[in-house]
């Protein structure tokens, strides 16, 4: 039985022993299923024969790439099945928790043009057009990108994050019922916080953008995107903490993330947070603010994706 083999077999199977990867190691990992030769054999026989997009296409990919892994095969024949591009980095905020400095940036973005050659988007199974310290809704044609992106790979799983002040009504239809998930830098459960934390931002334009794409959503009956409001913490915003389950509730929100702010890079142009802003200084405060959050989140039936922090009391 090749599932008996030692450790120096591919663990091919038997269809596929004659493969010149059969004498070598195996990857680490458990041995995927189905056959190496045949996945292999689809995808090339979909790239001969331009394929229209399918599920099917983005599930044989993933089982090659598997395969591709598992034998330790350096030259691929596979596609991505998670693409991570920073179409842009750019930012339109100075979030004082945040390196980004527009000195740095280099404004170099992925165009519409490069979008459209990449025709082999549609064997890819997830798509994040985010962009390192920048917003992807900065870029020029992130409509027609989102627009080609949803007519080119209508099948891949695309999320994002984002600050959400740029979310226009063409972006808003472009993103209703397409984009899979979007995670929404909020950082604060109140106006005056959200303007200075997150300056030059302002608080109702963003509230309102997100009433409307949640309004559009329930409109034309989707669910898509997931949205999920995100609060990096800090000894700023902690108090304001249990406020925002009741605060996205409003909004027609009911995901949410809390990360704790760790030290960002200094910067030459502008002051930024630093150690005496951490929550690490009060933490049983901090443990019980959480504790709070988890109440809240309880009462607005609001979901908090991963794991809550628990720091350390001496």
């Amino acid at each position: 039985m090749v599932d008996d083999a030692p450790l120096d077999c591919s663990g091919l199977d038997p269809a596929s022993l004659d493969h010149p990867l059969a004498s070598r190691r195996r990857g680490r990992g458990p041995r995927p299923s189905g056959n190496y030769e045949r996945h292999l054999e689809f995808i090339r026989n979909a790239i001969a024969t331009d394929a229209p997009p399918s599920p099917e296409l983005i599930a044989e990919n993933k089982q090659l790439a598997a395969w591709e892994a598992y034998l330790g095969i350096g030259e691929l024949s596979s596609f991505p099945v998670a693409l991570h591009l920073a179409i842009t980095d750019v930012c339109n905020a100075r979030c004082l928790f945040c390196s980004y400095t527009p000195e740095n940036a280099t404004n170099r973005t992925v165009r519409l043009s490069d979008i459209a050659r990449a025709d082999w988007l549609k064997f890819v199974e997830r798509f994040y057009p985010n962009s390192a310290l920048g917003d992807p809704l900065v870029h020029p044609e992130i409509v027609p990108i989102l627009r080609r992106i949803r007519e080119q790979a209508p099948f891949v799983k695309m999320g994002m994050t984002t600050n959400a002040a740029l979310l226009s009504n063409e972006i808003v239809e472009a993103i209703t019922g397409h984009l899979h998930s979007m995670a929404v830098s909020l950082n604060a459960a109140r106006r005056q916080t959200y303007e200075i934390v997150m300056a030059p931002l302002k608080w109702d334009v963003t509230i309102d953008n997100l009433k409307r794409l949640t309004s559009r959503m329930r409109e034309q009956g989707t669910d898509k995107p997931e949205i999920q409001g995100s609060v990096v913490v800090h000894r700023h915003n902690l108090d304001e903490l249990p406020e925002m389950p009741a605060l996205l509730k409003s909004i027609g929100i009911d995901r949410m993330r809390v990360l704790v702010m760790t030290l960002p890079k200094p910067v030459a142009s502008r002051k930024l947070y630093g150690p005496e802003d951490l929550i690490h200084h009060e933490p049983r405060k901090a443990n019980r603010i959480f504790a709070e959050l988890r109440q809240e989140c309880a009462v607005h039936n609001v979901a908090i994706v991963g794991q809550l922090p628990t720091l350390a009391e001496t």
